[in-house]
């Protein structure tokens, strides 16, 4: 039981399919198909599109729980379709996952494939693991987002966007980029919740903003030489993380970018770094040691606001020197009301500073101590 009726362009558009069949041949005299043309067939397993079949919709065949196969005419000009995957003729372009029943799958999406489009795995209960070709250039947005099985992606090559590629993949332990990856674009990785540990690769020159937010697992990051710039809140949120490589061509950490990773104690930041913007290690609650580059010459507000552990800074001798004892004493303020552990913070580097204060109400004393660069 269907429904075919004159589209708005013109055209003769499947609009429903009724019952409890199994198998459904799309009709000679239907050229596109509605994007709720299956949401009733429940029992659906195979679809066959004849040759002049013009459109199939992605999600076309979401409402099909039990869809397996999708049999595309060889002279139909516009898709073809093998193992679970919807593409356009020349297999350049991956529209949709239409094979529904299908769990534990590790998909292999073959080289010469350049474009993976928006949404087309989204949400997909089928994925296991995913390996992407190095033909790829680009993931859509969402391409992968919300795959609740998805544990492990490969991925080595994307040289332009996939923002939002695999956000809420929340079983995804593993990802690997390889060195044709060009930028970790906006929310590639959000609320990755499994995810304990990445490698950014050289070629990546820029970590897009909030790449990695809410990635509650992760432990472990080594950016390689290449990366120049980490970008807004990137890691906000990743309370797990202690472990950060920062390599010497990195010239920049946005606002934010650290915020809030509780369990980092220690960071040292390569003299290639010229700015530090607003927050970059706002509530990192461990944080006790801290290592400026000499080359800083820019550092925005609250740095350090509220990293209540912090023990030590090792100051540079540059144009941010200034700057740099302004925030000092805006540390002071703060932790007057926030005392560190052991009542003191211990500045390397700067015999122009030295202060000692007074809660007034309590013993506690902020001093910043002098400490030799030995």
């Amino acid at each position: 039981d269907y429904k075919i009726e004159e589209s708005f362009m013109g055209k003769m558009c499947l609009y429903e399919c009724r019952g409890d069949d199994e198998r459904f041949v799309i009709p000679e005299n239907a050229e596109d198909i509605s994007a709720l043309a299956f949401k009733e067939c429940r029992n659906l397993k195979s679809v066959t599109v004849h040759a002049g079949v013009r459109f199939l919709p992605i999600f076309a065949f979401s409402c099909c729980p039990q869809m397996e196969e999708l049999i595309i005419d060889e002279n139909n000009r516009f898709y073809s379709a093998s193992d679970g995957v919807l593409y356009n003729k020349e297999k350049t372009k991956v529209y949709d996952w239409y094979a529904n029943a299908r769990r534990d799958v590790d998909l292999v999406i073959p080289e010469g494939v350049e474009r993976i489009h928006q949404d087309a795995f989204l949400g997909c209960k089928s994925l296991s693991s995913v390996v992407l070709p190095k033909t790829l250039n680009r993931i859509m947005l969402h391409a992968f987002a919300a795959c609740p099985g998805l544990t492990r992606a490969v991925i080595p090559h994307c040289s332009e966007s996939m923002e939002g590629a695999f956000t809420e993949c929340e079983a995804l332990r593993e990802v690997t980029l390889g060195d044709g990856v060009s930028e970790i674009s906006v929310n590639a990785f959000r609320k990755c919740t499994a995810l304990q540990e990445i490698t950014i690769p050289g070629s990546a020159k820029e970590i897009g903003f909030l790449a990695f937010k809410d990635c509650f697992a992760l432990e472990k990051v080594t950016f390689l030489p290449g990366v120049q710039k980490i970008g807004p809140l990137v890691f906000e949120n990743c309370y797990q993380l202690w472990d950060v490589t920062i390599p010497d061509t990195v010239t920049e950490i946005m606002a934010g970018a650290f915020q809030n990773c509780r369990a980092l104690e220690t960071i040292v930041i390569p003299d290639s770094v010229t700015a530090l913007r607003n927050g970059a290690f706002r509530d990192c609650r461990s944080l006790q040691n801290v290592t400026l580059p000499n080359g800083l010459n820019v550092i925005d507000a609250s740095l350090f606001t509220d990293c209540r552990s912090l023990e030590r800074i090792t100051v540079p001798d540059s144009d941010a020197r200034l700057t740099v004892l302004e925030q000092m004493e805006e540390l002071a303020a703060w932790a007057l009301e926030n005392p560190p552990p052991d009542g003191s913070i211990r500045l390397t580097g700067l015999p122009e500073f030295q202060s000692r204060a007074s809660s007034g109400t309590e013993d506690f004393t902020l001093a910043m101590t002098l400490v030799s660069d030995g």
